[in-house]
Protein backbone atom coordinates (compact mmCIF):
# COMPACT_ATOMS: atom_id res chain seq x y z
CA UNK A 1 0.00 0.00 0.00
CA UNK A 2 3.11 2.31 0.85
CA UNK A 3 4.65 1.81 -2.44
CA UNK A 4 1.32 2.53 -4.39
CA UNK A 5 1.30 5.98 -2.53
CA UNK A 6 4.75 6.56 -3.23
CA UNK A 7 3.62 6.12 -6.62
CA UNK A 8 0.76 8.58 -7.14
CA UNK A 9 3.37 11.09 -5.59
CA UNK A 10 6.31 10.74 -7.55
CA UNK A 11 3.57 9.98 -10.74
CA UNK A 12 2.49 13.73 -9.34
CA UNK A 13 5.76 15.26 -9.17
CA UNK A 14 6.68 13.93 -12.65
CA UNK A 15 3.23 15.36 -14.11
CA UNK A 16 4.17 18.58 -12.86
CA UNK A 17 7.94 18.82 -14.22
CA UNK A 18 6.61 17.89 -17.01
CA UNK A 19 4.31 21.05 -17.16
CA UNK A 20 7.09 23.29 -16.62
CA UNK A 21 9.05 21.47 -19.37
CA UNK A 22 5.79 22.06 -21.18
CA UNK A 23 5.52 25.41 -20.31
CA UNK A 24 9.11 26.41 -21.04
CA UNK A 25 8.97 24.35 -24.63
CA UNK A 26 6.11 27.28 -25.26
CA UNK A 27 7.96 29.72 -24.12
CA UNK A 28 10.66 29.48 -26.01
CA UNK A 29 8.57 28.83 -28.88
CA UNK A 30 6.71 31.93 -29.21
CA UNK A 31 9.79 34.15 -27.99
CA UNK A 32 11.54 32.52 -31.27
CA UNK A 33 7.91 33.27 -33.30
CA UNK A 34 7.89 36.77 -31.77
CA UNK A 35 11.59 37.95 -32.72
CA UNK A 36 11.75 36.43 -36.10
CA UNK A 37 8.31 38.13 -37.41
CA UNK A 38 9.16 41.32 -35.33
CA UNK A 39 12.56 40.72 -37.28
CA UNK A 40 10.59 40.36 -40.55
CA UNK A 41 8.17 43.10 -40.09
CA UNK A 42 10.48 45.45 -38.74
CA UNK A 43 13.26 44.84 -41.01
CA UNK A 44 15.83 44.48 -38.54
CA UNK A 45 15.52 43.25 -34.78
CA UNK A 46 16.56 46.68 -32.35
CA UNK A 47 18.09 46.21 -28.98
CA UNK A 48 15.50 49.17 -27.50
CA UNK A 49 12.82 47.11 -27.82
CA UNK A 50 13.98 43.77 -26.77
CA UNK A 51 12.70 44.10 -23.20
CA UNK A 52 9.42 44.51 -24.57
CA UNK A 53 9.16 42.03 -26.76
CA UNK A 54 10.43 39.70 -24.07
CA UNK A 55 7.84 40.70 -21.74
CA UNK A 56 5.18 40.09 -24.14
CA UNK A 57 6.29 37.18 -25.65
CA UNK A 58 6.57 36.02 -21.85
CA UNK A 59 3.17 36.95 -21.27
CA UNK A 60 1.67 35.56 -25.03
CA UNK A 61 3.39 31.95 -23.39
CA UNK A 62 1.91 32.06 -20.05
CA UNK A 63 -2.08 32.71 -21.74
CA UNK A 64 -1.00 29.93 -24.23
CA UNK A 65 0.38 27.66 -21.28
CA UNK A 66 -3.21 28.33 -19.26
CA UNK A 67 -5.75 27.86 -22.30
CA UNK A 68 -3.89 24.82 -23.14
CA UNK A 69 -4.12 23.21 -19.38
CA UNK A 70 -7.78 24.50 -19.35
CA UNK A 71 -8.30 22.55 -22.58
CA UNK A 72 -6.10 19.26 -21.90
CA UNK A 73 -9.09 19.43 -18.22
CA UNK A 74 -11.84 19.34 -20.53
CA UNK A 75 -10.91 16.86 -22.59
CA UNK A 76 -9.55 14.66 -20.04
CA UNK A 77 -12.81 15.14 -17.96
CA UNK A 78 -14.34 13.75 -21.17
CA UNK A 79 -12.57 10.91 -21.45
CA UNK A 80 -13.57 10.19 -17.93
CA UNK A 81 -16.68 10.68 -18.38
CA UNK A 82 -17.03 8.34 -21.35
CA UNK A 83 -14.98 5.60 -19.86
CA UNK A 84 -17.32 5.76 -16.88
CA UNK A 85 -20.34 5.87 -19.05
CA UNK A 86 -18.62 2.49 -20.67
CA UNK A 87 -18.10 0.97 -17.83
CA UNK A 88 -21.51 1.45 -16.52
CA UNK A 89 -22.77 0.34 -19.52
CA UNK A 90 -20.88 -3.16 -19.46
CA UNK A 91 -21.64 -3.58 -15.95
CA UNK A 92 -25.78 -3.23 -16.63
CA UNK A 93 -25.29 -5.26 -19.89
CA UNK A 94 -23.71 -8.42 -17.66
CA UNK A 95 -26.22 -8.20 -14.71
CA UNK A 96 -29.13 -7.96 -17.54
CA UNK A 97 -27.29 -11.26 -19.33
CA UNK A 98 -26.83 -12.84 -16.26
CA UNK A 99 -30.92 -12.12 -15.22
CA UNK A 100 -32.17 -13.03 -18.97
CA UNK A 101 -30.16 -16.27 -19.14
CA UNK A 102 -31.37 -17.36 -15.57
CA UNK A 103 -35.06 -16.74 -16.86
CA UNK A 104 -34.52 -18.41 -20.21
CA UNK A 105 -33.28 -21.78 -18.44
CA UNK A 106 -36.64 -21.76 -16.30
CA UNK A 107 -38.08 -21.71 -19.54
CA UNK A 108 -36.15 -23.89 -21.52
CA UNK A 109 -37.01 -26.72 -18.72
CA UNK A 110 -40.23 -26.06 -19.57
CA UNK A 111 -40.11 -26.02 -23.17
CA UNK A 112 -38.10 -29.24 -23.08
CA UNK A 113 -41.09 -30.98 -21.14
CA UNK A 114 -43.53 -29.09 -23.19
CA UNK A 115 -45.32 -28.82 -19.94
CA UNK A 116 -46.15 -26.42 -16.84
CA UNK A 117 -46.72 -26.90 -13.18
CA UNK A 118 -48.58 -23.98 -11.33
CA UNK A 119 -45.61 -23.48 -9.33
CA UNK A 120 -43.53 -23.14 -12.18
CA UNK A 121 -45.81 -21.30 -14.11
CA UNK A 122 -46.36 -18.56 -11.33
CA UNK A 123 -42.29 -18.16 -10.24
CA UNK A 124 -41.84 -17.45 -14.23
CA UNK A 125 -44.54 -14.88 -13.97
CA UNK A 126 -42.86 -13.79 -10.42
CA UNK A 127 -39.69 -13.32 -12.22
CA UNK A 128 -41.02 -11.49 -15.12
CA UNK A 129 -42.46 -8.99 -12.86
CA UNK A 130 -39.66 -8.47 -10.56
CA UNK A 131 -36.31 -9.61 -11.89
CA UNK A 132 -36.49 -9.54 -14.99
CA UNK A 133 -38.50 -6.28 -15.18
CA UNK A 134 -35.85 -4.19 -13.82
CA UNK A 135 -34.54 -4.57 -17.30
CA UNK A 136 -36.88 -5.19 -20.05
CA UNK A 137 -38.36 -2.61 -21.99
CA UNK A 138 -42.15 -2.46 -21.40
CA UNK A 139 -43.27 -3.46 -24.54
CA UNK A 140 -40.88 -6.66 -24.24
CA UNK A 141 -42.01 -7.37 -20.88
CA UNK A 142 -46.03 -6.90 -22.18
CA UNK A 143 -44.71 -9.23 -25.30
CA UNK A 144 -43.50 -11.75 -22.90
CA UNK A 145 -46.57 -11.58 -20.63
CA UNK A 146 -48.71 -12.51 -23.26
CA UNK A 147 -46.87 -15.42 -24.04
CA UNK A 148 -46.55 -16.51 -20.42
CA UNK A 149 -50.70 -16.33 -20.82
CA UNK A 150 -50.95 -18.61 -23.49
CA UNK A 151 -48.11 -20.78 -21.83
CA UNK A 152 -50.47 -21.22 -18.77
CA UNK A 153 -53.77 -21.97 -20.25
CA UNK A 154 -52.36 -24.43 -22.82
CA UNK A 155 -51.46 -27.80 -22.56
CA UNK A 156 -50.10 -28.12 -25.94
CA UNK A 157 -46.36 -29.16 -26.06
CA UNK A 158 -46.20 -27.65 -29.53
CA UNK A 159 -47.62 -24.42 -28.24
CA UNK A 160 -46.00 -24.24 -25.00
CA UNK A 161 -42.43 -24.65 -27.39
CA UNK A 162 -43.52 -21.76 -29.63
CA UNK A 163 -44.02 -19.78 -26.98
CA UNK A 164 -40.91 -20.34 -24.70
CA UNK A 165 -38.80 -19.80 -28.34
CA UNK A 166 -40.94 -16.41 -28.79
CA UNK A 167 -40.12 -15.08 -25.04
CA UNK A 168 -36.53 -16.22 -26.15
CA UNK A 169 -36.88 -14.00 -29.26
CA UNK A 170 -38.35 -11.08 -26.92
CA UNK A 171 -35.22 -11.62 -24.34
CA UNK A 172 -32.95 -11.27 -27.25
CA UNK A 173 -34.44 -8.61 -29.10
CA UNK A 174 -34.25 -6.23 -25.67
CA UNK A 175 -30.45 -7.10 -25.65
CA UNK A 176 -30.20 -5.76 -28.81
CA UNK A 177 -28.26 -8.74 -30.54
CA UNK A 178 -30.54 -9.47 -33.59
Amino acid sequence: MKEHSNEIKNDAWFKSKKFVFFLIVIMVANLFGLFVSVGNIGGTLLIQNLPGQIAVACLQAVITAIITVFLLKAQTNEQTEAALKKERFAILFNKKSETYDSYLSDLVAVGNRGSITKEEFLKLVDDLNFKVGMYISEESNDAIAGQLEIIGSNRDTKTIKTCVYNIAQELKKDLQLG
